[in-house]
Order: structure tokens, then sequence, then C-alpha cells
């Protein structure tokens, strides 16, 4: 379920060719529907399939002593082909917290936390 390629956010270069043309890339679900902010009981309810890739994420942010939140947009905004990102905020403090966490640098072992099972990493496919 683990791959390094997810950890290039433009898999087939089409990011890059849109860049080239000058269109400017925006990311969203940065958090992947806020999943991977949620504490490990929350993943295990909601989608239990990712609770022991949440956990290794969680973990790998701990060891690396930054927030998921924080994790999360660095590796967005790390992506040359991403200029910006879109999240979804629910009050002002929220988004004073989105806000400080893009100033945080976050340096994660990338491509030992990526993963590709598209049951977990495309929300499409989660039972309703």
């Amino acid at each position: 379920d683990w791959s390094s390629d997810v950890c290039s956010s433009d898999l087939d270069g089409s990011l890059a060719r849109l860049r080239a043309q000058g269109t400017a890339v925006q990311a969203r679900s940065a958090f992947l529907q806020g999943l991977m902010l949620m504490a490990p009981p929350a993943v295990d309810a909601k989608l239990p399939r990712a609770t022991a890739a949440i956990a290794r994420w969680r973990a790998a942010c701990d060891a690396a002593g930054t927030t998921p939140l924080a994790a999360a947009l660095a590796f967005v905004m790390c992506q040359p082909e991403i200029d910006q990102v879109v999240v979804g905020v629910h009050s002002r403090d929220h988004l004073a917290e989105c806000l400080s966490a893009l100033e945080a640098t976050a340096a994660l072992p990338w491509d030992g936390i990526a993963c590709a099972d598209p049951d977990i990493v495309d929300p499409r496919r989660w039972a309703a």
C-alpha cells in the first residue's frame, strides 16, 4: 500500500504541463476530508481501513516535532507544481491556525508515509 511514487503530486506530468501553459494550480482536500487531522479513534470510526495509515502519519508527525496540520500543508506547498492550497475553515481561530501552520516547516520522510491505497486516498470510494 505504501509507495514513494505518491510523494509526487504530479505522477503523470499533467500539472507540470498546465504550469508550463501558464495555468495556476490549486490543491484542495489537503487534509483528506479531515481524516489526516483526526485522532485515531475517530479515524477508526470513520474509515477503519485507514487506521494503520493514519497512525503511521501521526507517528511521523510526532517524530518530526510537527502537527498533522502543518505537515499536510507543508507537503502540498512543497510540490513545485502547486501554486496555492484551498482549505475550508470553521472559524477565525481555525483560519489563524492554518495560516500559522503554513509558516511552519515540516520535513517528514514522505516516501515512508505515502499511501497509495485508492480506498483510503479517494474519498469517492468511502462508504457513505
